[in-house]
């Protein structure tokens, strides 16, 4: 298959990587600073096919691979920063393949000011757009996989065979500002640390059971459905970080 047979120089990676970089400031409607506010689906798309063109010689093109596909950005994946689903084509649905990458991971992991640098499958990434392109790629490996092989992994030796000798990446997971990593980063907390919060007037006191977007805290409550096996009884709440203060559990 054509697409395995694809092994760039890092200096051609990096001149093919620019390109792209420099059309989707041309043809995106909304994507025109690396640290863009504003993003569609449609600019997923833009730089698939912008990958095509650039790595692919269009064979995802010319072969109707694209046709097959839809393109779409997630609020809710906040741990992974994209994910390629695969379908089995019906009358029903005619989509084979769905990119979907996480809004949340990309704008979340640069601040619109902040000098911030993210280590991405391998790259020293400065912005969202870098940050987007280097998810695409990752996602493009998959799809290269799924089209050859029916399967994908990006814990298997050929997968992490591909994306080096294609995109130079020498890391093959999305190590984007999740959840977690920015409530550490910004506030301290981690999943276990006991908090203070208020909620429609009332201070509470609980601890850090998940994080994602926000916090969920279960908090002391006497009247509470949850229950430990101490007989503590609980609430569960959902708290922005910044709302939490945290406390040494024996106050």
């Amino acid at each position: 298959m054509k697409l395995l047979n694809y092994h760039y120089s890092k200096r051609e990676i990096n001149e093919r990587f620019e390109k792209v970089g420099q059309q989707v400031f041309i043809q995106s409607k909304q994507i025109k600073t690396d640290n863009f506010q504003v993003v569609s689906n449609d600019d997923i798309k833009l730089i698939f096919q912008l990958y095509d063109t650039y790595f692919f010689d269009n064979y995802f093109k010319e072969n109707k691979v694209i046709d097959k596909m839809a393109f779409d950005f997630s609020k809710k994946m906040t741990s992974a920063g994209g994910k390629l689903m695969y379908y089995k084509i019906t009358n029903q649905n005619p989509i084979q393949f769905r990119m979907r990458i996480s809004a949340y991971l990309i704008f979340n992991s640069f601040k619109d000011d902040a000098k911030t640098t993210i280590n991405l499958v391998g790259y020293e990434t400065k912005n969202r757009l870098e940050a987007l392109m280097h998810v695409i790629e990752h996602e493009i490996i998959h799809l290269i996989e799924f089209l050859a092989f029916n399967d994908s992994s990006c814990k298997k030796d050929n997968f992490k065979k591909l994306a080096n000798q294609i995109f130079g990446h020498t890391a093959f997971t999305h190590q984007l500002l999740t959840g977690k990593m920015e409530a550490l980063k910004e506030y301290n907390l981690r999943v276990g640390d006991w908090v203070t919060f208020s909620f429609d007037g009332k201070n509470y006191k609980g601890f850090i059971q998940r994080i994602t977007k926000r916090a969920t805290v279960m908090a002391l409550d006497e009247n509470g459905i949850y229950k430990d096996n101490k007989g503590n009884r609980f609430t569960k709440y959902y708290i922005l970080l910044k709302y939490l203060k945290k406390i040494d559990k024996k106050k």
